[in-house]
Order: structure tokens, then sequence, then C-alpha cells
């Protein structure tokens, strides 16, 4: 099978076909490991994530499914030599383009939701909606895209017939994932900067590095989709980079979820003292200790827990979120009870 019924050559077709199949079972097995990580980490998590999660995993098999009808179909039943080689994709092929908008309105719609419950400014609540505005228009031209592609007869060679769908589709996913990345970034500068502890700034620095490369990773993956549509329509470059594009989405909010829980796992440090056989650092809620706003990033003090164990004394102390206070205050229980001592600060 050298060329189609049209004179494209088919290793145009049979070539990303290949490669893109194999990614997708690379990213695929990444997957696995994440949900495997998660499973084992969160026995008794919230249920929205978990229901998030579920969801994620029955649509990363059913694209997974898509992608190998359309392997065998175009490298195994099209290469028989008594059969015309064509420029037509597998009977399930256009579906796969609703379940990547699925996943993409995910990732946007997951980070997107996480912008508007950081916000400190109003840009953020700006931000937030936008990406939502986005991540609804990216996942419903997806719908139009895999509507007209059917009407199509599945062929490839009326792609160009598609170009404002598509168009819309694939610049919609693009802008709003460069938002997401770019406002995620801003807001962690932002909480770094205004606080001067040196452990969450320490995780900060961490979440932008993140936040960045994965920007960037989808960011070229969508662009180049972009690119190669417009640039060779007729060829499969395009789809099999879509392939990979939802693995990755999937994948980064699998990561987004266990990175979070390694945080609150890894926000305990132990520190032995004289006298006493533990002493435990961990975030608490300013708001619970200090009746302020926890949500506002430039607040300091401390709380003290006593914990009264049959043969030894622990004392368990609690980072709070940075509170401004006009003076410095100790309030004493007895042993057992919470012991909290507030420092005054100043504003950063």
């Amino acid at each position: 099978m050298s060329d189609n019924a049209t004179g494209t050559n088919a290793i145009f077709f049979t070539g990303p076909s290949f490669v893109g199949s194999q990614l997708a079972w690379f990213f695929f097995g990444a997957f696995v490991v994440q949900l495997y990580n998660y499973i084992i980490s969160n026995p008794r998590g919230k249920l929205f994530p978990k229901i998030l999660v579920w969801f994620l995993a029955v649509v990363e098999i059913l694209g997974l499914l898509i992608i190998c009808d359309h392997a065998w179909y175009y490298l195994v039943l099209q290469s028989d030599q008594n059969s015309p080689a064509t420029a037509r994709m597998s009977v399930t092929a256009p579906a796969y383009t609703v379940l990547n908008g699925t996943l993409a309105a995910c990732f946007q719609g997951f980070f997107a939701w996480k912008i508007y419950s950081l916000r400190s400014r109003t840009m953020d609540l700006v931000a937030a909606g936008s990406a939502a505005v986005l991540a609804l228009l990216h996942w419903s031209s997806s719908i139009a895209v895999c509507i007209k592609f059917s009407l199509l007869g599945n062929n490839m060679d009326a792609m160009h017939e598609m170009a404002y769908a598509v168009g819309v589709y694939q610049v919609s996913g693009l802008l709003c994932s460069m938002l997401i990345s770019v406002s995620m970034v801003l807001l962690f500068m932002r909480y770094s900067q205004g606080t001067r502890i040196s452990a969450p700034r320490g995780i900060l620095r961490t979440l932008t590095k993140n936040t960045v490369e994965t920007g960037v990773i989808i960011t070229v993956f969508a662009l180049a989709g972009l690119i190669m549509f417009y640039a060779r329509p007729s060829e499969a470059f395009h789809i099999a980079i879509q392939w990979l594009l939802g693995r990755i989405y999937a994948n980064v909010i699998l990561a987004s979820l266990n990175g979070q829980q390694q945080i609150c796992e890894n926000d305990r440090t132990d520190i032995s003292l004289p006298g006493a056989s533990n002493l435990r650092f961990t975030g608490v809620d300013a708001s619970r200790v200090f009746g302020g706003d926890s949500s506002k990033p430039s607040s300091q003090g401390v709380e003290l827990n006593t914990v009264r164990d049959p043969d030894e004394d622990m004392f368990v102390a609690s980072k709070t979120s940075q509170q401004p206070s006009e003076s410095s205050r100790i309030d004493k229980q007895t042993p057992g009870h919470p012991i909290i001592l507030s420092a005054a600060t100043s504003k950063v």
C-alpha cells in the first residue's frame, strides 16, 4: 500500500497511526501508575475528587479502545494488498474528538476551580471565569467536529471543509491552557512573595516550576496539533497529536491530586528536643486559631498542643498562615489541651 485513492502517500497515515498508538499506550501506563498511587494514598479521600478520578479512568479506557480500533483498521485491515487504500478513518474515530474534549474540559475546569479557590484579586476571578468559558467552548466545539466529520464519512481528504470547526476547537483549548498556566504561576508567585517562612516558599517554588513545565508541554502539543492541521489537514499527524494530548490532560490532573496529597503528608515535620519526645509542625487554618480571615496570605502564628502519652510527653506545634496582631498573648490550659501562642508580626 503505497498511495491511497487520492494519491496521498500512505506513509502519512500509517506512520502517525503507528507511532501515535504506541505512545498512547505509554501515556496510559503512566496514568495507571498515577491511579494506583492515588488509590493507595487516598483510602478515605473526598467524594468529588474520587468521582473525577474514576470518570477520567473510564474516559481514558474508552479513548484507548478507539485508538486501538483505528490502528487495527488502518494498519491491519487496510494493509491487505487486495483492498483499496483509502484516507478514511475507522467508524469509531469521530467519537474520540468528544472524549478528548471531555478530558480537556476536566483539566480546564479542575484548574479554573483552583484559580477561583486561591483568588486574592479581581483579576483571578476574571481569569477563572474566562477559563471556564473557554473550556465550555472547547468541549462544545469537539461535539461539532465529531458530527461534521461523521457527515463527511470519516474522510481525511475532506478535512479542509472542517477548517472553521477544528480551528475553534483547537484554538480555544490552546488559549485556555495558556491562560490557566499564566494565572496559576502568578498566583503562586504572589503567595510566595507574601510569606517569609522558608518551608511554604519552597513548596510554592516547586508548584510554580511544575506548573510552568506542564503548561509548556501542553502548549507545545496543542500548538503543534494546530499547525499540523492547517499545514497538512489530509494527513494523520494532527490526529496522532490529539491522541497524546488527551493522555497528557488525564495524567496532569492525577499528578496534581497526588502532589497535593504528598504536600499534605510532608507538611508535618518532627523535631526531637530535650524533655519532649516529639515536636511536630503542621499547617492549620488561621481563622480557626485567631478568628481572622485565613484567605489573606500575610499572617503568622503558632499553635502548640500538648498530648499526654502514658510513656512520654509529646508536644504538637502547628504553623498557621500569617495573621497580623497588635500584641502577643499566651493562653495556658491544663496538660492534654491546646496552648495557643500568637506572635505579633508586621504585615508583608
